[in-house]
Parts: structure tokens; C-alpha cells; sequence
């Protein structure tokens, strides 16, 4: 499938039960499709109600260190690392930005979201 008929199918089912934990998949295409903004803003609203979703936190971490948004990022991480400290995607990320963050840019290292939990229902 396609990655925007992905995310109108993803739209659609998040629509039908915005109280679910959908938001997660739908944020994941969004930031796979660089629509950083909505993906983090998703995450933010999703974590609000489900405040130990570990899952949304590192995508929401990952969404920040696109956007450049480092500060954020690290807080971000750094929560999600207090809950998952073996979590190897959130280490691999905030090494990234304590070792890049006066450079002002850094790489998201590539991921398939199977090891940092977002497979998590």
C-alpha cells in the first residue's frame, strides 16, 4: 500500500475511535511521509491520554530530533529511558544528539520500529 493511502485508511480508522491508541500507526506514517509537525502533535495528544504509552514517547522523541528540536528530544528520550533503559532505539537517539547537538544537525539513525516497542498494542 501506498504510503498516503496508508495514512487516509489510518485518518479513517483514528477518526472512527479517536480515544484508541491508533494515533500511534497514524503518527508513525505521517513522520514516514515528513509530515514531522503532525506526527509529534499526534503523539503529544495521544500521550496525554495514555501517559505510560512508552511507544509514543520514542516516536514523539524521534519526530523532535527531525525536526531539530534537540532540547525537546532529549527530554523526551530521557523519560522514555526511565521506563525502558534497554530500549536500544531510544540509546542510539540521545547518544546521536548529546554527540551532535552543538553541530545543530542530527541523523536519525534507521529503524523498523520492531525493537523499540511500537509494535506495542
Amino acid at each position: 500500500m501506498r504510503l498516503q493511502e496508508e495514512i487516509k485508511e489510518l485518518e479513517q480508522r483514528f477518526a472512527d475511535a479517536p480515544a484508541s491508541r491508533l494515533f500511534l500507526p497514524l503518527a508513525d506514517a505521517l513522520k514516514r511521509a515528513g509530515e514531522l509537525d503532525r506526527a509529534a502533535k499526534l503523539c503529544r495528544e495521544g500521550l496525554q491520554r495514555y501517559p505510560d504509552f512508552n511507544s509514543a514517547r520514542i516516536l514523539l522523541g524521534e519526530a523532535l530530533v527531525e525536526l531539530g528540536e534537540l532540547e525537546e528530544a532529549g527530554t523526551v528520550l530521557q523519560q522514555a529511558a526511565s521506563v525502558d533503559g534497554d530500549n536500544k532505539r531510544t540509546s542510539t537517539l540521545l547518544s546521536s544528539i548529546g554527540g551532535k547537538r552543538d553541530e545543530g544537525q542530527v541523523e536519525t539513525p534507521a529503524g523498523d520500529g520492531e525493537e523499540d516497542g511500537q509494535a506495542e498494542g
